[in-house]
């Protein structure tokens, strides 16, 4: 959220643009997050459904919050 170029991306897309690139930053994001707690995501990594809740959860949340 903190992040100046995914707000320049929010507010210069549209959700299904912003949608297309959100797995990307979030692979990143848990990946680099993984490697701090390992145990606290392997389940997320293993468990696709999860995984690809979780990131659309959140893909609407963080593009709701920095449309704003």
């Amino acid at each position: 959220m903190n992040d100046d170029k995914l707000k320049k991306i929010v507010k210069t897309t549209e959700p299904k643009i912003f949608n297309d690139i959100f797995p990307k930053i979030f692979n990143n994001v848990a990946e680099e997050s993984y490697k701090q707690s390992q145990e606290a995501y392997t389940s997320l990594f293993q468990d696709t459904t999860k995984y690809n809740i979780i990131m659309q959860v959140l893909a609407d949340y963080v593009y709701s919050k920095m449309r704003k």
